[in-house]
């Protein structure tokens, strides 16, 4: 990056005549500070024989070093854990909540200042922000200042497991959890900025939720016999995630509004409104069947097998469930007694494993499906009317 001298010799060197307006701004410098952030938590913890819980508040402030960024979140949690039924019943709990607020960085302001001219100023002498003409360049500084983007964001977390051992050895365990995020966040650009040849202010709201629901049951049993030990594993798991969201934007209203009130920018001539507006909501489910065998001898030589045979709702109709095995194979060397002498090492262990994994991330919910909606416009007494068709077969 140029500053003014060397701006000023290089336009020199190649015969260019520019603007300069005699000084020598640092616009990185002016775009940046110093930040402090702080991180101060809470916790509680207690319990007795058959009980424990742990409570804790967290509270994280970090500014960012660009100008305008930043980011604070509160986060609160509680674990419990109960032991009932002459110990046989095991029950564990959690519960947490967390609250953030996001100013994003205006990374545009920075692709500005790799080009603006170094001898520009940032403020006019009245205290507004200087604006260099033309409608490709624009002050990076007014643009961090002026411009906002931001977010906040809540997340909500309920979970418990419940374990009942029914013989010595035979254990059943149930797992739910409940999660729900929600996001909500604005973006304005006031009227009083005026890079690239801007004249109107502009504002969006858009909110979006995810909820996320998880159920899990399983049937252990775990046996040691002379120097064999088994165990078993089975279970069934469910899960129903739900996305939605909503959005809206408009141009030209007032400053004072910010992205509060966008219904009164503009309108088209019959009275509706002009701004865009969009909606969406998905939703997907996945279940499976499970299953572990673990063999060990002597603590020495081990066999897991797993199986699981895994549905999801993102895939086709023919093509929606798939068996996912895995086998390994462990020897623990340490364990030998031609170990024994060699006092630096202490858990050495060799092994071998095979499985088949699946994918469902980056497929859409409804990739699979046929899918109506617009497609175009016609034109029908007197006005153009939305038109709509089968838009993926």
């Amino acid at each position: 990056i140029l500053n003014a001298d060397e701006f000023r010799q290089r336009a020199r060197e190649r015969n260019i005549t520019i603007q300069d307006l005699g000084n020598n701004t640092d616009w990185f410098r002016e775009l940046t500070r110093t930040a402090v952030s702080h991180n101060n938590s809470l916790s509680v913890s207690g319990g007795t024989e058959k009980s424990n819980y742990r409570a804790s508040v967290t509270y994280l402030n970090q500014p960012g070093v660009a100008l305008n960024s930043g980011f604070d979140r509160l986060n609160a949690r509680l674990n419990m854990n109960q032991k009932a039924l002459n110990d046989k019943l095991d029950i564990q709990f959690l519960v947490s909540a967390n609250t953030s607020k996001r100013n994003f960085i205006q990374y545009d302001a920075f692709r500005s200042a790799l080009r603006i001219n170094p001898t520009l100023p940032v403020f006019n002498e009245d205290g507004t922000f200087f604006q260099p003409t033309g409608f490709e360049i624009e002050n990076p500084v007014a643009r961090a200042a002026q411009l906002t983007d931001q977010r906040r964001d809540n997340q909500f977390l309920l979970n418990s497991k419940l374990f009942y051992e029914i013989i010595d050895g035979l254990r059943v365990g149930v797992n739910g959890s409940f999660s729900i995020y929600t996001e909500n966040g604005t973006r304005f650009t006031p009227s009083s900025y005026q890079g690239f040849g801007n004249r109107l202010s502009r504002g969006e709201r858009y909110s979006r939720e995810v909820q996320d629901r998880l159920v899990e049951a399983t049937l252990s049993y775990n046996k040691t016999f002379g120097q064999h030990r088994l165990e078993l594993l089975g279970g069934y798991t469910y899960q129903q995630l739900t996305n939605e969201g909503f959005g809206a934007d408009n141009r030209d209203f007032p400053d004072v509004f910010g992205a509060n009130n966008i219904g009164v920018g503009e309108f088209n001539a019959d009275g509706t409104f002009l701004g865009g507006v969009r909606s969406f909501r998905s939703e997907a489910r996945l279940d499976g069947l499970l299953g572990r065998v673990g063999y060990y001898f002597a603590d020495k030589y081990l066999l897991t097998a797993n199986f699981r045979r895994d549905g999801s709702s993102r895939f086709g109709a023919n093509n929606r469930y798939a068996f996912f095995p895995s086998i390994s194979l462990g020897w623990a060397i340490s364990q030998e007694e031609f170990m024994k002498g060699v006092t630096f090492v202490s858990n050495l262990k060799l092994r071998a494993g095979y499985g088949v994994t699946g994918n469902q991330d980056g497929i859409a919910d409804y990739a699979s499906r046929q899918l109506y909606g617009p497609t175009g416009f016609f034109f029908s007494n007197g006005g153009y009317r939305r038109a709509y068709n089968f838009i993926q077969n």
